[in-house]
């Protein structure tokens, strides 16, 4: 279990009172150049209907997305499909995400024998090369694309557990910023005693619409006061 924890002082509005933040689902910000990124959180499912170019973005650098009548590239950084080589930054494998560092990699139509049709239903892991990041694939559907409108695709994949990434104070506000998947709902709660087992939600769940996202806590702090807060996705 990864714990990140951040203790922070208000001490120019006098407020003498800690603020913990536990993420016991998440994984450290700061990590070792070169250390491999294991996505092994929930399963979600993306779907691109045929002809709405709907984009997966899975980080800033690589969203996976359909030409209309090819593969699958990388709209972050490229136009359209290039055989052999889309999506960019991208290298794909047959096989269990628990052996990813293990496996060997090609571009997306090496991987898939220029058939598509044919990876449907195999267990596999995608590698996000800059990042550093891997990730469980299954694909589901693939329309030949010679319907109307042609394209479409679907595909169930991991996802990263959510990681803390900053916490500021404003007019005894806490503010608190994540890591997040596009489209999955995390639930923030918070208790006053780790030594409890009673946790408090913080608001209704939040679906989120981006890859960084930020949630509040907007109870008034009083001296000597301390919380403890952690997220998990739904």
């Amino acid at each position: 279990m990864n714990i990140m924890q951040t203790i922070h002082s208000n001490r120019s509005n006098a407020i003498h009172c800690r603020w913990i933040i536990l993420f016991a689902i998440g994984l450290p910000l700061a990590l070792y150049a070169g250390t491999p990124v294991i996505w092994n959180g929930p399963a979600i499912t993306f779907t691109q209907a045929p002809g709405s170019g709907a984009m997966d973005q899975l980080t800033p650098a690589v969203g996976l997305t359909r030409d209309t009548l090819k593969g699958l590239y990388n709209a972050v950084t490229e136009s359209g499909y290039t055989h052999n080589f889309s999506p960019a930054d991208t290298e794909w494998a047959y096989g269990e995400l628990s052996n990813c560092t293990n496996l060997t990699y090609a571009d997306w139509e090496d991987w898939n024998g220029s058939n598509p049709p044919g990876m449907l239903g195999n267990d596999a892991v995608v590698h996000l090369i800059s990042d550093n990041i891997y990730l469980s694939i299954n694909f589901t559907s693939w329309p030949t694309g010679h319907q109307t409108p042609p394209g479409g695709f679907s595909y169930v994949r991991s996802t990263a557990l959510p990681a803390f990434q900053s916490i500021t104070v404003s007019n005894n506000s806490v503010i608190l910023t994540w890591s997040a998947t596009v489209t999955q709902a995390y639930q923030f709660q918070y208790s006053t005693n780790l030594a409890s087992s009673t946790w408090f939600n913080l608001g209704s769940s939040i679906t989120a619409t981006n890859l960084s996202m930020t949630a509040t806590d907007a109870n008034p702090v009083t001296p000597s006061t301390q919380r403890y807060y952690r997220i998990t996705p739904q």
